[in-house]
């Protein structure tokens, strides 16, 4: 009897703890990564000593990326140096780049 007790307890803690963390991912609304986010920010990265990485690749890449891109993709070409976003249009001709490759 008490064994039954102690095992229908054990069950009884891990349903609740199931419920308590699909709780927390369900009233997440934003992201922070080493802080807390922002509230107007759906992802808040802060860093000292590192920055954000984006998506690499060339002028082959971004065109295999442009079937069902969605709108605001980004992309640094390492051919060019250059910072490119597309549209959304479902075409190559949806990428536009952002900088000039120059290093200022």
């Amino acid at each position: 009897m008490i064994l039954f007790k102690h095992v229908t307890m054990q069950k009884t803690l891990v349903i609740l703890s199931i419920m308590f963390v699909g709780l927390i991912q369900i009233s997440a609304q934003n992201v922070g990564i080493n802080a807390i986010p922002h509230p107007n920010a759906s992802l808040d990265i802060s860093g000292v000593n590192k920055g954000l990485l984006i998506p690499r690749g060339d002028a082959g890449t971004r065109i295999v990326l442009s079937t069902n891109s969605a709108k605001g993709l980004m992309m640094y070409d390492t051919t060019t140096s250059t910072i490119w976003v597309h549209n959304g249009n479902g075409n190559a001709s949806g990428w536009q780049s952002l900088s000039n490759g120059l290093n200022h």
